[in-house]
C-alpha cells in the first residue's frame, strides 16, 4: 500500500472572544491570533473538495436570483447590478455563515451605493454586532 501524505487542518465552529488589550476591550477577536477568517479562507482555497462545497452552497442561497426585475436591474455600485451583488452575499454566507455590508450615502443621506466587504477583511465591536445569520 503506499504512503498517502496530506495537510491535516483543525477547524473550530465559534468565535473564541480574547479581550488581551484594554484599549481594545470592545473588539470581537476571531481565534486567539485574530486571524481564523484569513486561515479559513486559505483551507478552503487550497483544498478543491471545500472549494466546491462552498460553492456549491452558494449556488443554494443564491437560487434563481432576485424575483424582481427592478431589483435585478438595480445598481448596487459601479461594478454590479443586483444579481452580481446576491452572488457576492451568498458566497460570503456560504464560507462565513454572515456578510457585511459598506453602505455609501450622499449628503442628503440617501443610499448612493452598496458594497459586500469581505469578512476576513471587517472587524466589528460588540456595540455594533449585528451579522444577520442564516
Amino acid at each position: 500500500m503506499a504512503d498517502i501524505k496530506g495537510k491535516v487542518y483543525k477547524f473550530f465552529n465559534r468565535i473564541v472572544e480574547v479581550i488581551d488589550d484594554k484599549s481594545r476591550k470592545d473588539w470581537i477577536f476571531y481565534g486567539y491570533d485574530n486571524l481564523f477568517p484569513n486561515k479559513l479562507l486559505r483551507y478552503i482555497n487550497e483544498s478543491g473538495t471545500a472549494k466546491m462545497c462552498t460553492d456549491k452552497v452558494a449556488e443554494y442561497i443564491e437560487a434563481d436570483g432576485f424575483v424582481s426585475a427592478i431589483t435585478t436591474a438595480y445598481r448596487f455600485n459601479k461594478d454590479q447590478k443586483g444579481d452580481d451583488f446576491l452572488t457576492d452575499i451568498s458566497q460570503q454566507v456560504a464560507i462565513f455563515g454572515g456578510f457585511a455590508l459598506l453602505i455609501k450615502r450622499n449628503s442628503f443621506n440617501e443610499v448612493k451605493q452598496a458594497e459586500v466587504l469581505s469578512l476576513d477583511k471587517t472587524k466589528t465591536t460588540l456595540k455594533y454586532y449585528g451579522i444577520i445569520r442564516t
